[in-house]
């Protein structure tokens, strides 16, 4: 049915709206797809779109995390393994190594030259010798270059730990 104009130029409407309310095979409907099955169709694949974009933007997301994580942990544990030394023996708080006492630094220093020793050496009585050289890198790789203990017998843990400057090693 054609809208029509009235003599006062209003445009009659309501036969549009009895025109929907029919549902008229043919008839136009702004109101109503006129395939529900296409509608549901389309919902499904914008919902499945929607879960795609959020798993893999989830998946980017925990991969990168996971990297950066992965990286810095690798980084911290390098950190923590150079200074396990230092950390065994609980030393006080300080500024510098300087300010540091000898016996702690040496302590320290013979622990890391120990624990990265390959091939330890042995006298006659079965004890490790551990050169004078190699605690004295390991004490300018805690504490830096300028730092050097003086090498000299200590107590650790009970045992004597000796310093023979003939042969420089302990």
């Amino acid at each position: 049915m054609p809208v029509r104009e009235r003599k006062n130029r209003e445009i009659e409407v309501e036969p549009l709206r009895a025109q929907v309310r029919r549902g008229r095979r043919g008839a136009k409907n702004q109101f109503m797809p006129q395939n529900r099955w296409a509608a549901l169709t389309g919902a499904l694949i914008i919902i499945f779109a929607a879960v795609g974009v959020y798993f893999v933007g989830s998946t980017v997301y925990r991969f990168a995390v996971e990297r950066a994580h992965s990286a810095t942990q690798a980084e911290l544990d390098r950190y923590a393994e150079k200074i396990k030394p230092l950390t065994m023996f609980d030393p006080p708080t300080f500024e510098s190594p300087q300010k540091l006492d000898n016996e702690l630094m040496l302590k320290v220093s013979v622990w890391l030259a120990l624990s990265r020793l390959e091939n330890p050496r042995y006298d006659e009585l079965g004890a490790v010798l551990l050169p004078g050289s190699e605690v004295r890198a390991a004490a300018a790789e805690l504490f830096g270059p300028g730092v050097f203990p003086e090498l000299t017998g200590f107590q650790l843990s009970g045992a004597s730990v000796d310093y023979e400057p003939i042969g420089a090693a302990y």
